[in-house]
Protein backbone atom coordinates (compact mmCIF):
# COMPACT_ATOMS: atom_id res chain seq x y z
CA UNK A 1 0.00 0.00 0.00
CA UNK A 2 1.46 3.42 -0.97
CA UNK A 3 2.55 5.33 1.89
CA UNK A 4 1.51 9.17 2.66
CA UNK A 5 3.35 11.24 4.23
CA UNK A 6 2.47 14.33 6.33
CA UNK A 7 4.50 17.41 7.15
CA UNK A 8 4.64 17.92 10.87
CA UNK A 9 7.29 20.80 12.09
CA UNK A 10 10.64 22.74 11.93
CA UNK A 11 12.50 22.29 14.95
CA UNK A 12 14.60 24.83 16.82
CA UNK A 13 17.46 23.03 15.17
CA UNK A 14 16.10 23.58 11.35
CA UNK A 15 15.66 19.86 10.86
CA UNK A 16 12.20 19.08 9.18
CA UNK A 17 9.84 16.82 10.68
CA UNK A 18 7.41 14.34 9.41
CA UNK A 19 4.94 11.61 10.06
CA UNK A 20 4.41 8.11 8.01
CA UNK A 21 0.62 7.62 7.76
CA UNK A 22 0.62 5.42 11.00
CA UNK A 23 2.04 8.51 13.03
CA UNK A 24 5.27 7.49 13.39
CA UNK A 25 7.87 10.54 12.79
CA UNK A 26 11.17 10.98 11.09
CA UNK A 27 13.39 13.90 10.05
CA UNK A 28 14.96 14.52 6.69
CA UNK A 29 18.55 15.05 6.68
CA UNK A 30 19.04 15.98 3.57
CA UNK A 31 17.66 15.39 -0.01
CA UNK A 32 20.00 15.96 -2.92
CA UNK A 33 18.95 14.57 -6.29
CA UNK A 34 16.29 12.27 -5.85
CA UNK A 35 17.76 10.68 -2.78
CA UNK A 36 16.29 11.32 0.97
CA UNK A 37 18.02 10.60 3.98
CA UNK A 38 15.91 10.34 6.72
CA UNK A 39 16.45 9.17 10.69
CA UNK A 40 13.38 7.27 11.68
CA UNK A 41 12.30 7.99 15.74
CA UNK A 42 14.34 5.51 17.56
CA UNK A 43 11.23 4.14 18.85
CA UNK A 44 10.29 2.38 15.53
CA UNK A 45 10.55 -1.41 14.94
CA UNK A 46 12.40 -2.27 11.56
CA UNK A 47 9.60 -4.03 10.57
CA UNK A 48 7.44 -0.21 10.52
CA UNK A 49 10.05 1.58 8.99
CA UNK A 50 10.93 -1.17 6.12
CA UNK A 51 6.68 -1.14 4.98
CA UNK A 52 6.45 3.12 5.00
CA UNK A 53 9.59 3.41 3.00
CA UNK A 54 8.63 0.53 1.14
CA UNK A 55 5.34 2.17 0.53
CA UNK A 56 7.01 5.18 -0.40
CA UNK A 57 7.95 3.96 -3.81
CA UNK A 58 4.14 2.96 -4.72
CA UNK A 59 2.11 5.39 -7.12
CA UNK A 60 -0.03 7.17 -4.96
CA UNK A 61 2.48 7.76 -2.30
CA UNK A 62 3.19 11.63 -2.20
CA UNK A 63 6.93 10.55 -2.05
CA UNK A 64 6.43 8.47 -5.22
CA UNK A 65 9.67 9.29 -7.57
CA UNK A 66 12.43 9.52 -5.03
CA UNK A 67 15.02 7.39 -6.68
CA UNK A 68 16.33 6.16 -3.29
CA UNK A 69 15.44 6.79 0.46
CA UNK A 70 18.28 6.02 3.06
CA UNK A 71 18.29 5.77 6.45
CA UNK A 72 19.90 4.84 10.03
CA UNK A 73 17.83 2.81 12.62
CA UNK A 74 20.17 2.01 15.83
CA UNK A 75 24.04 2.06 14.06
CA UNK A 76 22.76 0.71 10.56
CA UNK A 77 22.86 2.40 7.36
CA UNK A 78 20.45 1.32 4.71
CA UNK A 79 19.69 2.89 1.07
CA UNK A 80 16.44 1.81 -0.31
CA UNK A 81 15.56 2.30 -4.10
CA UNK A 82 12.68 1.31 -6.11
CA UNK A 83 14.02 -2.06 -7.12
CA UNK A 84 14.76 -3.56 -3.56
CA UNK A 85 11.61 -1.36 -1.98
CA UNK A 86 9.91 -4.67 -0.25
CA UNK A 87 9.65 -4.96 3.47
CA UNK A 88 11.12 -7.82 3.64
CA UNK A 89 13.91 -7.01 1.84
CA UNK A 90 14.55 -4.38 3.51
CA UNK A 91 14.54 -5.72 7.05
CA UNK A 92 17.11 -8.38 5.80
CA UNK A 93 19.45 -5.98 4.34
CA UNK A 94 19.17 -3.46 8.01
CA UNK A 95 19.92 -7.27 9.77
CA UNK A 96 22.65 -8.20 7.34
CA UNK A 97 24.47 -4.39 8.45
CA UNK A 98 23.48 -4.74 11.88
CA UNK A 99 25.46 -8.54 11.35
CA UNK A 100 28.08 -6.49 9.61
CA UNK A 101 28.61 -3.62 12.29
CA UNK A 102 28.51 -6.06 15.51
CA UNK A 103 31.66 -8.88 13.30
CA UNK A 104 33.58 -5.14 13.26
CA UNK A 105 33.51 -4.28 16.81
CA UNK A 106 34.71 -7.62 18.19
Amino acid sequence: MATRVEFQEIFHDGSLWFKFGNGEAFSVNSLNKGVMVISPMQYCRIESIAKNIAGCFEKGSNFYGLKAIEFEHRGAYVSVNAKNADPDKIVKLWRAKMLENQKREK
